[in-house]
C-alpha cells in the first residue's frame, strides 16, 4: 500500500511539474504579445502625433502668409 501511495505521489508531482512549466511558457508568451502590442500602439500614436504637428505647422505657415499678403 505504501509503495502504491509513493508511486501515485510521484506521478502527481511529475504532472504538476509539467503543468507549471507550461504555465510559465504561456505567461512568457502572453507578456511578449502584450509588449509587442503596446509597442505597435505606441508607434501608431507617435506617427499620428507627428502628422498632427505637421498639419498644425502647415496651417500656421499658410495663415502667416495670408496675413502678410493681406497687409500689402
Amino acid at each position: 500500500m505504501t509503495a502504491l501511495l509513493q508511486s501515485k505521489t510521484k506521478e502527481d508531482y511529475a504532472s504538476e511539474s509539467v503543468l507549471i512549466e507550461q504555465s510559465g511558457e504561456n505567461l512568457v508568451l502572453s507578456l511578449g504579445n502584450l509588449l509587442n502590442s503596446a509597442g505597435e500602439k505606441a508607434s501608431v500614436i507617435s506617427k499620428t502625433k507627428e502628422t498632427v504637428e505637421k498639419r498644425t505647422k502647415v496651417k500656421n505657415t499658410s495663415c502667416s502668409k495670408q496675413l502678410y499678403f493681406s497687409r500689402m
